[in-house]
């Protein structure tokens, strides 16, 4: 009886047995060195996914901030039916209601010039978070109480809006299509606290995918929080 094969033989892929000198010979390579290689390469291929996907976000930023400057007026004209402008406040003192309601009679004289918009006025603790995804165009006023957090009346819905910008479910694309601005009021005596919680506001809004305008319009108390509101509303229209 022929002696059993050593290892200067293998199996063919049949199974049958190949002589050693057609079998081809690959030098070993040890366990541990197998797995970091693998490792390498997964952590190679996620880098490139990962930076890929960065430059796309990056570009697609690009391309809404450049669509964003246009004002609400320019487009008017092309739309079928007249879009609702909603203007949210979020007041203290009670500031951003007057000039929620300023922002409102201007709207509505652009009526007189064939430049219709349907205009609502709201005080945001009466508002749900997710009712902004029905809207058409969103302008916040928005107060800043101590310590640059948003005025208790409009805490929750900040805290709402933050939560969903957080939430994967939701997505960056949840407001995709809507427009919005954000006007802060405060004072620039505060430092850093100034405008804070419509700053906020504004970045939750950009990771949910509104279209802002324009970036946050501040009206300083200390020298005239009108001057920033006409700067605002000529922005806007």
């Amino acid at each position: 009886m022929p002696a059993p094969p050593r290892g200067e033989e293998a199996f063919s892929r049949g199974g049958a047995r190949a002589p050693a000198s057609s079998r081809i010979i690959v030098p070993g390579i040890s366990g541990p060195l197998l797995f970091y290689t693998a490792l390498a390469g997964c952590v190679l291929l996620f880098a490139a996914v990962y930076f890929s996907d960065g430059k796309r976000k990056k570009r697609r930023r690009r391309s809404r901030g450049a669509h964003a400057a246009i004002p609400v007026t320019a487009t008017l004209k092309d739309e079928a039916a007249p879009p609702r402008l909603r203007v949210l406040y979020g007041t203290t003192t009670g500031s951003a209601r007057h000039f929620a309601e300023l922002l409102q009679r201007e709207a509505g004289s652009l009526g007189a010039l064939g430049l219709p918009l349907r205009v609502s006025v709201a005080n945001v603790k009466d508002v749900d978070a997710e009712e902004l995804q029905a809207e058409d165009i969103v302008v916040f006023m928005l107060g800043t109480w101590t310590g640059g957090v948003p005025p208790e009346s409009a805490t929750a819905f900040c805290d709402a809006v933050a939560d969903m910008a957080r939430d994967f479910r939701v997505g960056s694309a949840y407001l995709e299509g809507v427009r919005g601005a954000v006007f802060g009021l405060g004072s620039s005596y505060y430092g850093e606290d100034y405008c804070r919680a419509a700053d906020a506001l504004a970045v939750d809004l950009g990771r949910l995918g509104m279209n802002l305008l324009f970036p946050v319009v501040k009206g300083d108390d200390s020298t005239g929080a009108e001057v920033g509101f006409r700067d605002f509303a000529d922005k806007l229209w």
